[in-house]
Formats: C-alpha cells, structure tokens, sequence
C-alpha cells in the first residue's frame, strides 16, 4: 500500500513538473556566448561607454508615402524608450551630391531605411514579432539587421527545439520502449519516470533562471534519452535476474561505472570558459544524477511487477546475429582508419562563430542581414578607445583624423566604414555646406556635432576616451583575429593607448576559445573516466579493452564529420566529452558478463545484448531526430551524438567482444569461459 501512495506522489510529481513549466520563454543575449573574462571586459567597457543597440529596417519599394504610414505603428511601439532614425531626421546634402563618408545610407531610389536605437531587447522584440505578423513588413522586400535581430531569431528558432522536438522526441522515446518491450503496460512503466525527468529538468530550469536558452534547451532532452537508455538496462537486468537485489548484486559495478561515466561526460564540461557551455555542464550532470536516483526508486516501487514473467509475443532480433563479431584485422584497418582522422582532420574542421549562419539557408537570412550591412549601415564589428591623457580640443580632432585614415588604409578582410565623431562630423559638415573637412574651430566642431541624433551624441560624447567604432558586414573568427592584430600593430606603431572592446569584438575572442573547450573537457573527462574504470575493472587488459572500444567511435566521427561537412560551433564543441561518458555505458555490461555468467548466450543475449541495441537504438534515434531541426547548432549536435552511438553500439556488439575473448566467435567463447 505505501509503495502505491508513494508511486502515485511521484507521479504527481512529474506530471505537475510538466504543465509547471509549459510556459518556460526562450532568450538568447548576445552575451550567453561570452567567456568570464570576456564578460567583465564588456561589461566594464559599458560603463565607459554609452552603447545602444541599433535595429535596422530595409524596406525595398519606391513608395515613400507607404513607408512612414505604416512606420507609425511601430513608432507607437517604440513611445518613448527608443530613437528612431530616418530619412527625414537627416538633413539633405545642399547640393544633391552624395557624401563620400556615408555612414547612415537610409535611402536611395530603390529602398528606404529605418535605424532604431535602443537598449530595451522587449522593446526590439515587440516590434520584430509585430513586424513577422504585418503583411507590410514581411515580404520578401523587407530586411532586418542588428543584434536585436540575431537575438530574436535565435529565440525563434531555439523555441523550436521546445515546441516541435520535445514532443517528437517523447513520442519517439515511448515507441521505442514498446517496440523493444513488447508489452505496452511494461513499456509505460520503464517509459515514465524518463518522461517526469524531463519534467524535473525543465522545473529546475524555470526555477534556475526563469528561461531557457539555445544550449540549456538541450538538457531535459538528454536527461529523457540518458535515463530511458539506463531504464533499459534495469529492465532486461530485471526480468533475467528476479529481482533489483540480484540486479546490483550481480551488475553493480557495470551500473554505477555507467552512470559515473555519464555523469563525468557532462560535468567536464562545467570548467569551460564559455559561460553558457559551463553553466549547461553544471546543470545537466547534477540532474542526470538526480534522474538516475529516481529511476533506481522507481524500480524499486514497481519490482514485483516488472520481474514477473512476461514473454514477447514477438521476437524482433535473436542473439545469433551477435553470435560472430569482426575479425582483427577489420578492427585494425578502423583503427588506422581513427587514427588518421584525429590526427588530419580537426584542423580542417570549419569553426563557425557567425551566428548569421546558424540560421536555414533557404530563408536566405543572411543574405538580407548583409544587404543591409552592405547598403544602409554596417554591423559594429569593432569598438576602439583611444585615452588622448588631455582634454578634447580641435588639435586633437586633426590628429585623431590622420589616425581614422591610416586605419581606413589598412588592408584588411572588408572596407570598413568608421563611426566616429570626426566621421559624423564631417557628415553634417557635408550636408550643411558641402565641404567634407573638419571645421575650423572647436566651436564649429560643437555645433556641427549638435545636429546629430541624441543617441549619436550619447555614443560617442567629447568628454573621456574617444571612440571609434568599426562598421562591417559580420564574419568569422578567423578573419576577424587577422583584422583585430593588423588593427593593434598600426595602434601600437603609433604609440597609442588604447583598448579594443565592444559585443562583436568579445564574442569573436570568446568563440575562438571553442576548440580549447573542446579538447580540455574531452581529455579531462577521458582521464577520470579512465582512472575510475581501472580501478574497477582491476585488469589492464579490459581496462585498454574499454579505452580501445570508447575512443574508437569518437575518432572515426571526425573523419565523418568532415565528409558530412559538419562544423565546431557553440553547440557541437559539447558533443565529444558528453558522447565518451555514454558510449562507454553498455562495453560496462558486455565486460562484466564474462565476469558474472548467464547459464547461456541465448539467457545472455537477452539480459545483457538486448538493452545494448534497445539503449543503442534508442540513443541514436533520439539524439538523430535533432538532425530534422533547422537550426544549423542543434541539427550537427544530435547528428553528431547519434553517429558516435551508432559507431559506439556497433563497436560495442562486434568489436568489443572480439578483443575481449581474441577470437571473433562470440558465442563459442563466451560458453567456453
């Protein structure tokens, strides 16, 4: 009676945690990708400087009545908590003449622009989602550009993990269990408390932060597949053994090596730089701790009904397809084969730090962000300060300016456009009298720069440290690592004191750190993994056994990975120390069945085989479906993950028992011993 009420608390439980945290909101800031120091380096420049984010709207037609119309909805959108830039707060060039220094090019004959400055991103997002639902705004004549709009974008398409996959990938994960079960009550059973994990996931999320973002929208995904593959093995464990006693009386060390090793995968990741990676690693090794525990109470609370007699009225796979593995010298040509893809292909890997990327090509984003960027006002690629150690005066704007050329001169990836308040000022100098130089006086110069927009005067003030800003068209760490060293090396010739800061500039040093992120947390969780199984397996030989058929898989994605054209991004740079914990979950049980025997191969296909393809299957299917996602981060980490569970199933049912008993005749060696 009590083992009732308590299963009918928990579930309770789940089931709360689920409609609890239906309304979980999606945000993605532009800082989640940033390093700690990164972070306190922006931070610290936010404080020196006024810096407002700019939303920029393209709209392609010759209709300028039209235009402003309809620009008063989103005018009243914006009351008073942004500034926008148009045409007609821009005063023409007297004589019709374009400007050589057009920073702002708001209009032409062919399109009309609007720049909203603001540092509200509720705001921003107000008016894109009032934008996406306007017959007006969105056709294929209007383009967006700006970091609020990368931002919203990434919300968008992050929710779609949360709206499409998480219920794609239950349903899956419950027709896997019955297909592999057999029996549809049984299936429900070892199905739930998967299902109530996630919901704890998401509750601890919402309870955590409030929201979820690109990366923490992974977690209740995992911590579903990860406890539905160990449900797995308890089940089959349990209906060959009796009871949950014999189970960790028999398969103890092989359960917690497995769920170590999981455990291990995801908290290596937890000492990344990179805040949002790390704070993903904290977060999912401590509740896929906590969802192992539940399921270990869960089993315990339906024992007696799992462990009666339930036989399958169809029979999918029989052991004899696993009675023969493949023979040595297979297994040494893929692992030649390994070798060379570890050793040749990571450098040649892409590394794509460019959100604008991310998104479906077929939607052509990115081609619309760079027209914008290209034509009306490009991204802040670069945020320069110069300390002049004096107060500002017109001798000090004329130095400046020689400066602004010799970095205008440099050969870099892009011509950038420079923001500055020598640029805008000669801008309105243009338009008011024609004649593109600096005036004469500071007075002159005070005026002239009192004709700018309010939010361009709080930007770049006169008073402290001056700035200059980089316009461009987004791009990629490695030219912007090129660009950023030409950029200081011209700086330091001249003597300057300098700091070099801004979003785009701590995002791209941020992001250059993923490779390191990968490596440190690959070879810190292959290390303590490998410590652990040593001690417990207590034999070299199966100890290099394991590592052989762990690392095999992973060094074999490489290559697949760069025949597939997969890429390192902020999303798969997490996949490798989180594959070495799982993949080596079932070689724990294959291992210690020659240890603990079965009366058979038949009895040991069923209680040791049969959750290694069910858990397998399940991993690679689960994990698979995020390929169908659009979003380009999710789509090459669960296309990663289920190839490396492919290759580790395969490599745990035909490679691993070859090295174990030397022979490739499974089935003879394993009644032999």
């Amino acid at each position: 009676m009590k083992k009732k009420i308590l299963i009918i608390l928990l579930s309770v439980a789940g089931i709360f945690s689920l409609w609890f945290s239906h309304d979980l909101s999606q945000r993605n800031p532009e800082t989640i990708f940033l390093t700690e120091k990164s972070l306190e380096q922006y931070d610290l420049f936010k404080k020196e400087v006024v810096e407002k984010h700019a939303l920029v709207i393209k709209k392609e037609t010759k209709d300028k009545n039209a235009f402003y119309e309809n620009l008063k909805k989103i005018e009243e959108l914006c009351v008073d908590d942004c500034e926008m830039i148009t045409p007609r707060k821009l005063k023409k060039n007297q004589d019709a003449k374009e400007s050589k220094n057009e920073l702002m090019h708001l209009e032409s004959a062919d399109y009309i622009a609007v720049i909203i400055q603001d540092n509200n991103d509720e705001i921003h997002k107000k008016i894109l989602t009032y934008a996406e639902a306007s017959p007006y705004w969105s056709d294929a004549q209007t383009s967006f550009a700006g970091i609020p709009y990368t931002n919203y974008l990434l919300d968008k398409y992050s929710l779609v993990i949360q709206e499409k996959l998480f219920p794609a990938m239950f349903i899956m994960g419950l027709v896997i269990s019955v297909f592999f079960i057999g029996r549809v009550k049984n299936a429900v059973v070892v199905y739930l408390p998967c299902l109530f994990a996630a919901g704890f996931s998401l509750t601890t999320l919402k309870l955590l932060y409030g929201q979820m973002n690109m990366v923490t929208s992974i977690i209740p995904l995992v911590v579903f597949t990860v406890t539905l593959s160990l449900s797995f093995h308890l089940y089959f464990s349990l209906m060959e053994l009796k009871s949950l006693k014999n189970v960790f009386k028999v398969k103890w060390v092989p359960i917690f090596l497995m769920m170590f090793t999981t455990y291990i995968g995801f908290l290596s990741l937890g000492w990344a730089e990179i805040y949002v990676i790390r704070q993903f690693g904290f977060v999912s090794s401590q509740l896929v701790l906590f969802a192992t525990l539940f399921a270990f109470l869960w089993y315990f609370l339906w024992e007696e009904y799992l462990a009666a007699p339930a036989e399958r009225k169809i029979t999918f796979f029989s052991s004899k397809i696993f009675a023969r593995t493949l023979p040595t010298w297979m297994i040494i040509v893929f692992s030649i084969l390994g070798i060379a893809s570890v050793v040749m292909v990571p450098k040649r890997l892409n590394v794509i730090t460019d959100a604008t990327l991310y998104f479906p090509k077929d939607k052509k984003i990115r081609e619309r962000i760079l027209s914008v960027t290209e034509t009306v006002s490009g991204m802040p690629i670069m945020e320069i300060a110069l300390s002049l150690g004096r107060d500002f005066d017109l001798a000090s704007a004329q130095k400046i300016k020689t400066w602004e050329e010799g970095i205008g001169a440099l050969k870099l990836s892009q011509n950038y456009k420079i923001i500055s308040n020598n640029t805008l000022v000669t801008k309105v100098n243009h338009e008011y009298s024609g004649n593109e130089q600096l005036p004469e006086s500071i007075e002159s110069y005070l005026l002239l720069r009192g004709q700018l927009p309010p939010s361009l005067q709080e930007s770049y003030p006169v008073e402290g440290t001056y700035r200059l800003t980089l316009l461009g068209t987004p791009l990629n760490v490695t030219d912007y690592m090129q660009d950023l060293k030409k950029v200081e090396d011209y700086l330091k010739d001249q003597k300057l004191s300098y700091l070099i800061n801004g979003i785009h500039h701590n995002l791209m040093v941020s992001q250059g750190a993923m490779i390191d992120v990968l490596a440190k947390s690959f070879l810190s969780s292959a290390i303590v993994i490998f410590i652990f199984s040593a001690l417990f397996l207590k034999s070299l030989r199966f100890n290099l056994v394991f590592i052989t058929v762990s690392l095999l898989p992973v060094a074999l994605t490489f290559g697949l990975m760069y025949l597939l054209g997969f890429s390192i991004n902020i999303a798969t740079v997490m996949t490798f120390s989180i594959s070495l914990g799982l993949v080596g979950d079932s070689s724990f049980h294959i291992i210690y069945a020659k240890k603990v025997r079965f009366k058979d191969f038949d009895e040991y296909g069923r209680g040791v085989l049969s959750p290694v393809v069910g858990s397998g299957l399940l991993l690679c299917t689960c994990f698979g479906m995020f390929a169908f996602n659009s979003f380009m981060p999710i789509r090459e980490f669960g296309g990663i993950l289920a190839i490396i569970m492919l290759l580790g199933t395969l490599a745990d049912l035909y490679v691993l028992p070859t090295l174990l008993y030397g022979t490739s005749d499974h089935k003879k060696a394993y009644e032999e011993v």
